[in-house]
């Protein structure tokens, strides 16, 4: 339906934890350490900031479930170019969030797709971001395609979060165009 969550809608809390719950329950199942939240677009209805607030009192509802299922939140900037009106469309507008959440299971998710659609350099800027970075995701920009199809060099970004002290895995979500198995064979590892 084009949502792209409803965190920021307060009729719709209660549906927002029990989803938060579900997600983590089964990612504790799976031994999947993050769920990624997404916050949602901007309703129209009250000022952005009252919507953070909204939203960031959900994410400390959501963080609390999450100690007892021994997995961590991640929030996901997702540009506004591809999604009008997200509300947190770049990092910082994410690390706001996460600050207003006052948690520390609530954590970023680096999208380089993302980052570079709102007009980052992400093999330059992440590194800024690590120090609140729970995952990382990785497409090319622009396009959405495989590694190569675009301007974002994944061996530099993977340098970068190295070089940057990241540990974590870094999530392929990227249009493999007609064949997967292709695509993930001419990955430049």
């Amino acid at each position: 339906a084009g949502e792209r969550g409803f965190l920021n809608v307060p009729e719709r809390r209660d549906e927002s934890l029990a989803a938060f719950r579900a997600a983590a329950a089964a990612s504790g199942r799976c031994g999947a350490p993050y769920v990624n939240v997404l916050v949602g677009r901007d309703t129209g209805r009250v000022p952005r900031k009252e919507q953070l607030r909204v939203a960031a009192s959900a994410l400390a509802a959501c963080a609390e479930s999450a100690r007892g299922c021994d997995v961590r939140i991640v929030i996901e900037p997702i540009n506004d170019r591809d999604v009008p009106g997200y509300l947190v469309p770049t990092p910082e507008a994410a690390l706001e969030l996460i600050e207003l959440a006052g948690s520390d299971e609530v954590l970023l998710l680096y999208d380089a797709y993302h980052a570079a659609r709102m007009g980052a350099d992400p093999c330059e800027d992440v590194a800024a971001w690590l120090p609140f970075v729970g995952h990382v995701h990785y497409a090319d920009c622009p396009g959405r395609g495989a590694p190569g199809t675009g301007e974002v060099d994944l061996r530099r970004f993977v340098r970068a979060l190295e070089a940057g002290g990241y540990e974590g895995v870094v999530g392929l979500e990227f249009d493999p165009g007609p064949s997967t198995p292709e695509a993930l064979a001419a990955v430049p590892w």
